[in-house]
């Protein structure tokens, strides 16, 4: 993984791009000597964002079974409109 601080990353954007886009190169950008970005291949956003996905599921199924176990507190939606104010 390569580190680059702001000012050099706007100066050799474009073969910084070829770097991670062809060489899947990761390229972490620091400004004020914090990382703050990083500039990766569109495969490894993908991944990311399948691993979010996948993480997600996993905490809905979490939850929902806390409900179904009865584990987990709820509330009806019209206990929810009045709580915030829509009762009819």
């Amino acid at each position: 993984m390569t580190q680059v601080g702001a000012e050099q990353a706007r100066k050799e954007l474009a073969e910084l791009l070829r770097r991670v886009g062809y060489a899947k190169e990761r390229v972490v950008i620091s400004v004020h000597g914090k990382d703050l970005a990083a500039l990766v291949s569109m495969e490894d956003l993908l991944a990311l964002e399948s691993l979010e996905d996948i993480l997600d599921t996993l905490e809905a199924e979490r939850a929902l079974a806390r409900i179904q176990s009865g584990d987990e507190p709820t509330l009806s939606l019209d206990q929810v409109d009045e709580m915030i104010g829509h009762a009819s």
